[in-house]
């Protein structure tokens, strides 16, 4: 009797580990091309040396010796690191589940139209756009409400027709940042912290940042 093959193939083992799961359990789990992307996105957010230690021990099969070697660290650290970064995956598990569009959707919802969204979608499924991208165009469009300026901030924004992030984007140089009329340093250096925050500014904002 020949015994049973115990073998879990990627990504099926690193995601049963991202869910807690025995790897069993996920054997036999189909995923789909873009559950593979979301895989790929989420450790992409890991250090470059922390993503390349899981490859090799969940896809290409590499033991804790064999990669300490690589590394020259202890087997004890290279088991502490694997650990901490699938402890990380797991904050980007839904992202996994749902694949990239579910990112997608998730990022733009609420921002954009039907028409937008699925112009989006199908710009993704094309290769034309990123989802950071995705992530970056859906915010374009947001009232500035949204930044919870104080009032003084929101009151000459207002006032100088400035009513979305896209409007803000529209001042790419600190002649004209500092044109809006009664916008102090501190409210210029409140409006520089969101937009830089929230991953859209541009080079004229960043400056107020140091």
């Amino acid at each position: 009797m020949k015994p049973e093959n115990t073998y879990v193939p990627y990504p099926n083992n690193l995601i049963a580990e991202i869910r807690g799961e025995s790897p069993d359990e996920a054997k036999y789990e189909e995923f789909t091309v873009d559950q593979r992307r979301g895989l790929y996105y989420a450790l992409c957010a890991l250090e470059e040396h922390e993503k390349n230690m899981l490859l090799l021990k969940y896809k290409f099969g590499k033991s804790t010796e064999e990669i300490s070697k690589l590394y020259e660290i202890s087997a004890e650290d290279v088991e502490s690191i694997l650990r901490e970064n699938v402890e990380k995956l797991s904050f980007y598990r839904w992202i996994i589940e749902d694949g990239l569009e579910g990112l997608i959707e998730h990022l733009v919802e609420k921002r954009v139209s039907k028409i937008r969204f699925e112009e989006y979608v199908k710009g993704y499924r094309r290769g034309l756009y990123g989802v950071d991208e995705i992530a970056r165009a859906s915010k374009m469009g947001l009232d500035i409400d949204v930044a919870n300026f104080t009032v003084r901030t929101q009151n000459c924004l207002r006032r100088a027709g400035i009513n979305t992030i896209s409007d803000l984007l529209k001042y790419k140089d600190k002649e004209s940042i500092e044109s809006i009329r009664n916008l102090s340093r501190r409210c210029i250096v409140e409006v520089a912290q969101f937009l830089f925050r929230e991953g859209c500014s541009n080079e004229a904002w960043e400056e107020y940042l140091v």
